[in-house]
């Protein structure tokens, strides 16, 4: 491009306009490059960086010199990023440096000092910025306040637990009216003492005058809402940043702590919140109040919930199936994680009453068994991600290899019963994602006895097979039995994931050659596909060597393909 003007100009523009530093490694920091950079701040619209790449930035368009005054120096107008539209900072990869209070504070200031210079700025991530000190805080909130065009903001941040409400509601009350999606996650920095006050849990008492300060009024733009983390919340906290949010229509709740009923806190909810159509609350922590979403389903106006995740922790019996019941018309994406307290005929219910239905995820040792999952017609044509794990209990390596004629009546009933369930996933012509699981065995080897739940999470999903769903073969009333041809109409699909490893302990019947040519002609879109689980140290060579040859094939012809994902303790999450 150097050696032609007129092209160098030409494409100037398209070099600039989204910069990545993550991805060009140490290209970006070398100064010459800052410099090159700081010439044509005026042509970059996106921007994905890092700490280092910002300070360096700084140092280019700023007479400051310590990083304490990076708050407030004076920047030249011609360094200012009037175009920039998209910031993504991630502060640092290094977790001991990502805690260090001093580090903390720097990246602050090389965050707020990119936020100040960007007066068009729209959308804003933040990756784990830790704040550690009250200092951090305040300029955090000065830096998204001064924001004036900001419409989505996305920020995870490492915090003390005790100090959820001070970080929570100054940010959410710090946001523009602009806004329209707010997304903040906290994590623990599990520290024994908070850095926020003199005690643990007791801030400052200017910090709360600080969050009585910032404007209380209605942010009428917003409508997404979603507070999250592993970190506990009081209800009223929630309660004071839900009641300023009267147009969202979705809502990602956090665990939250109150001595309250369900039944006097769910309809709060919809009392500041009426135009609510999405829910989420994906507990990561025990909370006194941890399905909260589930009562608010029951109260909502029927055919209005139109996207249901929710996560239970701990695992307790909760009436899903009738707080849904009255949604199951509008429902469009339903994600469920609640370990086995969630019942087959609850998952059943889902697939044959929601016509709607584009994304069902059943996760964490819930199942349906096999017999409920083909029990009446799926009502849902229109599926796009499916995740589940079937109970394959009455199916056996002598079922599958018996003439049709020898079979008991129970056996014939439950090969057709198998049979009904690949030719009704085969429809889903719209699946771009099948995460299918045998129900796999709880592994008590390695789970701990004085804890109920933690077998739970110790099911491998890897160790066992779908019985002949990846073979070709005759119908199922030929010996040599095979499904794989009922998937033939999943164009689309792009990834596969759950019982397909082709090593596991209780493969019966892997793919050979004539599968894997099926594959590269039928599924010209897949992109992952789980054959084969593996740590992510095994050296990728050695891998490659080992597999067998009709394996070589696939990758050879099919380059774009992964056949490989991480080795998971529990698929279901």
């Amino acid at each position: 491009m150097r050696t032609c003007r007129s092209h160098y100009h030409l494409g100037l523009p398209f070099l600039f306009r989204t910069v990545d530093t993550e991805k060009s490694g140490k290209l970006l920091t070398h100064s010459e490059c800052v410099r090159s950079f700081t010439r044509n701040l005026h042509l970059v619209h996106e921007i994905t960086c890092n700490s280092t790449f910002l300070d360096l930035y700084h140092r280019h368009t700023s007479s400051a010199t310590a990083s304490g005054a990076a708050f407030n120096s004076p920047t030249p107008s011609s360094s200012r990023l009037n175009n920039l539209t998209h910031l993504h900072f991630i502060p640092t990869l290094s977790y001991k440096h990502l805690l260090a209070p001093k580090r903390s504070n720097e990246h602050i200031a090389h965050l707020n000092h990119a936020m100040r210079l960007s007066p068009s700025l729209r959308n804003i991530v933040v990756e784990l910025l830790p704040i550690t000190n009250e200092t951090g805080l305040l300029h955090l909130n000065r830096g998204i306040k001064g924001c004036s065009r900001l419409e989505t903001m996305n920020i995870t941040l490492l915090i003390p637990e005790s100090q959820t409400k001070p970080v929570a509601t100054s940010i959410f009350l710090s946001a523009p009216n602009s806004l329209k999606v707010f997304q903040l996650e906290l994590m623990n920095q599990n520290k024994s003492r908070s850095l926020f006050g003199p005690e643990l849990g007791d801030p400052n008492p200017w910090v709360q005058d600080y969050i009585m300060s910032l404007p209380q009024t209605p942010r009428t733009n917003l409508k997404e809402w979603s507070v999250v983390g592993d970190c506990h919340f009081v209800f009223e906290d929630t309660l004071q940043m839900l009641d300023k949010c009267p147009e969202i229509v979705t809502c990602g709740m956090p665990p939250f702590m109150t001595n309250l009923a369900d039944n006097y806190v769910a309809p709060l909810f919809l009392v500041y919140n009426p135009k609510l159509k999405s829910m989420a609350q994906w507990n990561k922590v025990p909370a006194t109040h941890s399905s909260v979403i589930v009562s608010v389903a029951k109260i909502m106006p029927p055919r209005t919930l139109e996207t249901f995740r929710y996560r239970a922790r701990p695992y307790t019996i909760i009436p899903l199936g009738s707080s849904l019941q009255g949604h199951f018309p509008s429902l469009i994406n339903i994600a469920l994680d609640c370990g086995a307290m969630l019942g087959s005929d609850t998952i059943r219910a889902i697939l044959v009453n929601c016509p709607n239905l584009e994304e069902f995820e059943v996760r964490f040792h819930s199942y349906i068994r096999l017999q409920d999952a083909v029990a009446k017609p799926w009502a849902s044509t229109k599926i796009r991600k499916l995740e589940l794990a079937v109970d394959f209990d009455d199916i056996d390596k002598t079922t599958l290899d018996e003439d049709w004629g020898k079979l008991s009546t129970k056996k014939k009933a439950v090969l057709r019963q198998m049979d009904a369930l690949y030719q009704r996933i085969g429809s889903l012509t719209n699946l771009t994602h099948l995460d299918l699981k045998v129900r796999a065995e709880l592994n008590d080897n390695l789970s701990d006895p004085s804890d109920p739940f933690a077998t739970i999470g110790l099911c491998n999903y890897a160790d066992v097979y779908l019985p002949r769903l990846m073979k070709l073969g005759g119908d199922m009333t030929s010996r040599n039995r095979g499904w794989l041809n009922c998937l033939a109409g999943l164009k689309k699909l792009e990834v596969i994931n759950g019982s397909f490893a082709q090593d596991a302990r209780r493969a019966e019947s892997v793919m050979g050659q004539a599968e894997v040519e099926w594959i590269a002609t039928n599924w010209p879109k897949l992109t992952q596909a789980a054959f084969y689980y593996v740590d992510e140290k095994y050296p990728k060579k050695s891998f490659e060597r080992a597999l067998p040859p009709h394996m070589k094939w696939l990758t050879k012809h099919r380059p774009d393909l992964d056949i490989t994902t991480l080795t998971p303790f529990c698929k279901g999450r």
